[in-house]
């Protein structure tokens, strides 16, 4: 495949950046369709009208800070969408790295479903070594841990940009 590349006509840096943002398009689909059940459902109870009463009136984020529910909702599209994109971009990294596309998937469900299993499976700390703060954000609001969920933000968008990186160098 890397004599494919090699030979379009644009260059490999060009596929590799279309590449990315292919990646990153379909996570921006992947995220807004799995938020529409909750955006809708919030629609549903609370109204149209309420987008801009704070979010400490929903009972479960009476710690939250008093920030609007529309922020709240764009706070939770825009971890979702770094999540889902830190877990692209490290899939197609290792894609590159390992050279075979199989393997590449495998390690990249080790990575980022061995946590929430073991979570499951009685290892409740487990959760945390993976993207589970930023799926969880507003939860994360409401018991008033938000550090956490900042601190997991920064930890994927550099490795977004390192993984990123990693394929430009590659492809010189």
């Amino acid at each position: 495949m890397i004599k494919v590349i090699g030979t379009t006509p644009l260059g490999r840096r060009a596929t590799v950046r279309y590449k990315l943002l292919l990646s990153f398009t379909v996570c921006g689909l992947i995220t807004v369709l799995s938020l529409l059940p909750r955006f809708w459902v919030s629609i549903r109870d609370y109204g149209l009208g309420t987008w801009m009463a704070p979010v400490y009136s929903i009972s479960e984020y009476y710690n939250a800070p008093e920030i609007p529910l529309f922020l709240m909702a764009a706070i939770q599209t825009f971890f979702r969408l770094a999540a889902v994109s830190c877990m692209a971009s490290v899939t197609l990294a290792l894609s590159q790295r390992i050279g075979n596309t199989f393997g590449a998937m495998f390690a990249s469900l080790l990575i980022f479903s061995l946590p929430p299993l073991l979570s499951v499976s009685g290892l409740t700390n487990a959760k945390w070594l993976s993207t589970y703060p930023l799926f969880h954000i507003c939860a994360l609001f409401g018991a008033s841990t938000q550090a956490i969920g900042i601190m997991v933000l920064f930890i994927a968008l550099i490795t977004c940009y390192l993984c990123s990186e990693f394929l430009f160098a590659h492809f010189k």
